[in-house]
């Protein structure tokens, strides 16, 4: 487990782990799986541990694949607060209560990342000005679909 952004250009937030671990086609989940274990994907460590609470058996399916994690350093921190101050938002609950999108947004920004998440957060990462995708419309263009 490393948290070295540089083999990656991509962050996965909790919303599109969730989305991850519901996709259907093998095919699919393969490729995606095949990115997180090569590290082109990473997820933000809190972002991994809110899905892992919120979803055991999902996380433990798709934890063997999470080769970077990236941790809370105080420029993530900071640019997460920024975001939030920016957003009026004061750190309200998020989808799954613990606000882990404004940190993968402050990595992402930081970082240069593009952000995979599901279709019900576009809107949020597109307001704190960050470059996001849904999971399944990233595979399409991945995969010429």
């Amino acid at each position: 487990m490393s948290d070295d952004p540089a083999q990656c250009s991509r962050i996965i937030d909790c919303a599109g782990l969730h989305e991850l671990a519901q996709i259907a086609s093998n095919n699919r989940k393969a490729y995606v799986l095949a990115e997180l274990q090569a590290g082109t994907i990473g997820v933000a460590a809190c972002a991994w541990s809110e899905f892992a609470d919120c979803y055991e058996d999902e996380a433990a399916d798709l934890a063997p694949y999470i080769t970077v994690k990236f941790r809370n350093t105080r420029a993530y921190n900071v640019g997460a607060a920024s975001l939030a101050q920016k957003l009026n938002s004061g750190f309200p609950p998020g989808p799954y209560d613990a606000n882990t999108d404004l940190f993968t947004a402050s990595i992402a920004s930081k970082e240069g990342f593009e952000i995979l998440t599901a279709p019900s957060q576009l809107k949020r990462y597109k307001t704190m000005k960050c470059a996001a995708v849904d999971v399944d419309a990233w595979l399409d263009q991945e995969l010429g679909c």
